[in-house]
Formats: C-alpha cells, structure tokens, sequence
C-alpha cells in the first residue's frame, strides 16, 4: 500500500491508482453472447443461453476506446467551424403566424367546452361536447407547440 507522509499525497495516489484501473478496464474485458434462433426464423443475440437449447457461444471482443490518428488533422482542426442561418421567408412566417392563431382559438374552445362540461348538460349535449373536445385536443397535440 502507498501511504506517504503527507496526508493529501495518499488521495492523489489513490485518484491516480483508481483512474488507471478505471480506464485499462475496457482493455481486459471480453463479453460473451449467445446466437439464437426465433421460431420465425430470426437470428438474435443475447447474454443468456437460448430457451430452447440451440445456442451458439460468440465471444465479443471489446475494443480500446482510445483516441487513434486522423488524418490531416491539423486542416480539419484549422478550420473554423460555421453555422448555417436559417433564412425566414415571408411565407413560412406568415404560416407560423396563422398556426399559432388558430391554435389560440383552440384554447379558447377547450377552455368554453370545458367550463360547459362542468356546468352541466344534457346527455346528447354531452357526447357532442366531449367528442368535441377530443378532436380539439388531438388537433392541439399534433399541430401547437
């Protein structure tokens, strides 16, 4: 065991000693999965033997995760990286613009149907008010943000 004189130098050793095991894992592990066939013919790969008996052992090697040489590096980091502007077109605005007051008029009607659903009503009123409300709300959901 390292243990130095210094209280804090025996943190760092431990810091350093648990990074280094942590890291070097990767490199010594293997994994081991088994090939299977469904009854519909279909190959899948698992980590427990097949039920039915016919499995075939694949040993998985797991490779180092480490940082490996690019070519021409240098260029590609030199480049200076640009964001494309979206351009707005009068049109897509003006769209935007139309959703976005249709969808406030779809609030509105949600909010009227519901303070009628809770005020009371008819039977035949209310099928016709909550199957309003469920059209309303699926609008709401696939087109509002």
């Amino acid at each position: 065991m390292l243990v130095s004189a210094k209280p804090g130098r025996f943190m760092v050793t431990l810091k350093f000693g648990l990074c280094l095991t942590l890291f070097s894992m990767p490199l010594l592990a293997g994994e081991t999965v088994y090939r299977c066939r469904d009854d519909r013919g279909r190959v899948l790969y698992q980590q427990s033997p097949c039920l039915s008996g016919s499995s075939e052992q694949v040993n998985v090697e797991v490779q180092s995760s480490a940082w490996l040489p690019v070519e021409n590096a240098k260029k590609i980091l030199a480049k200076p990286i640009k964001k494309k502007k979206r351009k707005q077109s009068f049109k897509g605005w003006k769209q935007r613009k139309k959703l976005e007051q249709k969808c406030a008029r779809v609030e509105k009607r949600l909010e009227r149907i519901q303070s009628k659903l809770r005020a009371g009503y008819k039977a035949s009123q209310g099928n016709k008010l909550r199957r309003q409300r469920e059209e309303l709300e699926d609008f709401h959901y696939d087109n509002c943000p």
